[in-house]
């Protein structure tokens, strides 16, 4: 498992004799990371020359395909932690894509066509480790990792990542309150938008209570992400005004 470079050097002298000196350089496959550089120097009893012009061979192979650790640290954040040597392999840099996948939504009707983004470091911008922040909640993403040297780019590794689910960020779309007797009011509400879920929607928090009042009653309503709800109150005070509010629970 080993790989031989030939260098031959041409002399002419002044009796315009030629000469072809030799030299073979074996060395392992795995010590391999690139093209090589060569330079010669010629020594006599006084010194050494000054090298000669560099002289390229390009030896190795690609890198192997990368291999990574990749997990949710947040919601909205994965941590990307490097499991290969970089400098043994030779490579200058390395792209990260990153990209949600369709129908990303664990739980729920969410449908997303992914943006591809791309992260691109130099070898010496390299650290052990990178957090890639601004993520969608409770999502599912497809993060490809290569690297490049100077012989080319290594093949693709992929892998699926998931985010923390979060609190739904945002309330029912659209809230509406009927008084059906002197002490009932119905109201109805619909699903929270699809992209502000964060995770699987379980129920319905509904709050109210006499508006001049600072006694609220709470109830909460099974429910589900793919449809809003309905809910009653009953007991209420004749002709009395009522604040009522509906949150959405995962």
């Amino acid at each position: 498992d080993g790989i031989t470079y030939q260098l031959t050097q041409t002399v002419t002298d002044r009796a315009q004799s030629t000469y072809q000196n030799v030299l073979v350089i074996n060395q392992s496959l795995a010590d391999i990371i690139g093209p090589i550089t060569f330079t010669c120097s010629v020594e006599n009893t006084i010194g050494v020359s000054p090298p000669s012009q560099p002289y390229i061979v390009t030896g190795g192979d690609v890198p192997l395909p990368p291999s990574a650790t990749i997990v949710a640290v947040s919601s909205t954040a994965i941590k990307i932690s490097w499991e290969d040597d970089f400098q043994r392999y030779g490579v200058i840099s390395c792209t990260v894509s990153y990209e949600r996948a369709t129908g990303a939504m664990q739980q729920g009707p969410c449908h997303h066509t992914g943006h591809s983004n791309n992260l691109t470091f130099a070898s010496h911008d390299m650290e052990t480790a990178i957090i890639v922040t601004g993520l969608e909640e409770f999502s599912t993403y497809t993060v490809t990792i290569k690297t490049q040297n100077e012989v080319g780019c290594s093949s693709p590794s992929t892998w699926k990542v998931t985010t923390w689910p979060a609190s739904p960020s945002s309330a029912p779309e659209w809230v509406n309150s009927t008084a059906t007797t002197s002490t009932t009011i119905t109201v109805q509400w619909g699903a929270v938008p699809c992209m502000d879920q964060n995770s699987e929607i379980t129920g319905y928090r509904v709050q109210y209570g006499p508006v001049d009042s600072s006694h609220k009653t709470t109830d909460t309503v099974p429910g589900s992400a793919s449809a809003g709800g309905m809910y009653t109150m009953i007991g209420l005070i004749p002709s009395t005004n009522y604040s009522i509010e509906v949150a959405a629970v995962n």
